[in-house]
C-alpha cells in the first residue's frame, strides 16, 4: 500500500520491484485505513504501508514494524509534517524502528503491544491525546523520537518499563525543543516491580525539558528499582515535577528541578547543573524544599554533585533520615606549586546555597573533588562534604558530621549566607571546617571543631589560596537562619 512513493524494476509473475519503492520529494501522499470493528486486519512484515504524507488508521489494526511503514518522508527535512493519526486500535507487527523514515504520532485511540515490548521510534513527535492509551499489557513500553517532543495528555502503561527518550535537535515540528511532558498517568503495572532489578521509569529529554506532572502509578507500592530523569544541562531547561514517583534508586542528570511531587527513594543521586527547590514562600527558604521522602526505606543517601557554570541554589527537604555527600563537587579549578603552591580559580558556580532540611537524623559523609578543595588538596585530608557556597543543615533528630564540611571558595564571600549553618538537638562533629575568609561556622548548641579559612598565600599572589587555621570564624552558638 503505497501512496507518493515510486518504483522500478517490477516484476508482474513475482509481485516483486527491485530496488525498492521510494519516496517521490515534495510529494505529500495520504493513504486512510479501516480495520473492522470487530477481530483485527493485520498487515505483515515485509508488506509495505508507506505514504510520503499522512496515514490515518481506524478499526483494529496491525501494521507492519521495522522499516516497512513510513510516513512524511516527501519531506525529508522536515519528517514531523508527517503524522500517522491513530482512531482505532493499532499495533505493529514488529518494533517500529524507522526513524529517518518516519514522522509523527498523534494517537487518539489504542496503541497495544503485540507478542512483545511496545518498542516504537519515530522521525517526529509522539502526542497521545486525552483518553487515549498507549499499553504494553504484560510487556514494557518504549518510547523514542529524534525529531520531535513526546506529549503525553492520556495513559501509558508498561509492565515493568516505561521509558520515553526525545530530542529534537533541529527545532522542527510542535514540541521544538524536544521536550517532554506528562499531564495524563503514566503505569507501572507489575505489582512486583521494586523486586525486579530491571524496572525502570526513565523520562530522557537531551535537547529539552521534562514536565512529570498529573500521576505515576507503580502496582508495586514500593515502586521499581530504578528511574532516570534527563534534561537539557544548559539554557532554560530543567524538570518539573508534580508528580509523586517511587523507586529504589533515582539518578537526576538535570538543569534545574523543582516541582511539588515527593520523591520516595532508598538512594538519590542529584546531577544538577541549576537550581533544585520548590518555591512556595518569599522570605523563608524551610518552606521552599524539593520534598523527598524515606516512604518504606528507613533512611535516604542523597549524592550531591552540584556542576553549574553559576552559583546554584539546592534547596531539599527529606520526611524522615537522610544520609549526604557532594559526589565529586569542587571549589577549585586549578592546582599550583609554582612559583608558589595552592588552590587557584574557584568553580564557576562558586556563591551559591545549599539548605538540607530533614525531620528526622541527618549523617553527612565524605567525597572526593573532580577538580579540587582546600580541604584535601591543602589540608590533605581523605574526603569532604564540598560545597562552593553557603551550607545550611538542619534536623530534627540528630546531626551527625562524619567529615569535614568545606565551603571556602575565597576570602571574601558575599552576604547571602555564605557560611555554614547547623541546628539539630544534637550536633556530632567529627572533623574541622574550611570556609571562606569572612565568613562564620555556626551552630544551634556548643561544637568543638578547628576551623580553617580560604586565604591568599601572600599578597603577592592574591589569587591563590591556602587554608589557614582561624580563632575567629567560629564555631559560635546561634540561632538557624529561619524559623
Amino acid at each position: 500500500m503505497l501512496s507518493g512513493y515510486q518504483f522500478t524494476g517490477y516484476t508482474p509473475s513475482t509481485g516483486t520491484f527491485l530496488p525498492g519503492p521510494s519516496p517521490i520529494p515534495g510529494s505529500t501522499g495520504s493513504i486512510t485505513i479501516s480495520g473492522p470493528s470487530s477481530g483485527t486486519y493485520s498487515f505483515l512484515n515485509g508488506d509495505f504501508v508507506r505514504s510520503s504524507g499522512s496515514i490515518t488508521t481506524n478499526g483494529n489494526l496491525i501494521l507492519p514494524g521495522g522499516v516497512f511503514t513510513q510516513w512524511g518522508t516527501g519531506n525529508s527535512s522536515n519528517l514531523a509534517l508527517g503524522v500517522l493519526t491513530n482512531n482505532g486500535t493499532l499495533s505493529f507487527a514488529s518494533s517500529l524502528t524507522g526513524a529517518s523514515t518516519t514522522g509523527s504520532i498523534v494517537n487518539n485511540g489504542t496503541i497495544l503491544a503485540n507478542a512483545g515490548n511496545l518498542n516504537i521510534t519515530v522521525g517526529g513527535s509522539i502526542t497521545n491525546n486525552p483518553g487515549a492509551t498507549i499499553d504494553g499489557g504484560g510487556f514494557n513500553v518504549l518510547l523514542k523520537t529524534v525529531g520531535g517532543g513526546i506529549n503525553n495528555m492520556g495513559t501509558i502503561s508498561g509492565f515493568d518499563r516505561v521509558s520515553l527518550q526525545a530530542s529534537n535537535p533541529n527545532q522542527l515540528g510542535p514540541y521544538i525543543f524536544g521536550s517532554i511532558s506528562n499531564t495524563g498517568t503514566i503505569n507501572i503495572t507489575d505489582p512486583n516491580s521494586s523486586t525486579n532489578p530491571a524496572s525502570f521509569l526513565g523520562i530522557i529529554s537531551t535537547t529539552g525539558s521534562v514536565f512529570l506532572n498529573g500521576v505515576v502509578n507503580t502496582a508495586d507500592p514500593n515502586g521499581v528499582s530504578h528511574a532516570y530523569f534527563h534534561t537539557n544541562s544548559v539554557g532554560n531547561f530543567g524538570m518539573n515535577m508534580d508528580a509523586n514517583v517511587t523507586a529504589k534508586t533515582v539518578n537526576f542528570s538535570v538543569h534545574n528541578l523543582t516541582g511539588s511531587g515527593v520523591l520516595t527513594a532508598q538512594t538519590v543521586h542529584l546531577n544538577v547543573t541549576g537550581n533544585v527547590r520548590n518555591v512556595v514562600s518569599p522570605t523563608n527558604p524551610l518552606l521552599n524544599g524539593f520534598t523527598i521522602a524515606n516512604g518504606p526505606f528507613s533512611s535516604t543517601s542523597i549524592f550531591i554533585d552540584a556542576d553549574g557554570i553559576a552559583p546554584q541554589i539546592i534547596n531539599l527537604h527529606v520526611n524522615g533520615n537522610a544520609t549526604i555527600d557532594s559526589a565529586d563537587t569542587s571549589t577549585f579549578f586549578n592546582s599550583v606549586t609554582s612559583p608558589t603552591t595552592g588552590l587557584t580559580n574557584p568553580v564557576p558556580n562558586a556563591g551559591g546555597n545549599l539548605l538540607v532540611n530533614a525531620t528526622g537524623n541527618l549523617t553527612v559523609n565524605g567525597s572526593v573533588p573532580s577538580s579540587y578543595a582546600l580541604s584535601t588538596d591543602i589540608l590533605g585530608l581523605s574526603n569532604a562534604f564540598v560545597f562552593p557556597g553557603g551550607v545550611a543543615l538542619k534536623a530534627g533528630g540528630m546531626l551527625t558530621l562524619n567529615t569535614t564540611i568545606d565551603n571556602g571558595y575565597t576570602a571574601v564571600a558575599g552576604p547571602n549566607y555564605q557560611g555554614v549553618f547547623l541546628s539539630a538537638p544534637q550536633i556530632f562533629v567529627s572533623g574541622p571546617f574550611v570556609t571562606s575568609g569572612n565568613t562564620i561556622v555556626h551552630a544551634s548548641g556548643p561544637i568543638s571543631a578547628a576551623v580553617y579559612v580560604a586565604t591568599p598565600v601572600s599578597p603577592v599572589f592574591p589569587s591563590i589560596y591556602t587554608a589557614v587555621l582561624s580563632t575567629t570564624n567560629g564555631p559560635v552558638v546561634s540561632s538557624f537562619p529561619w524559623p
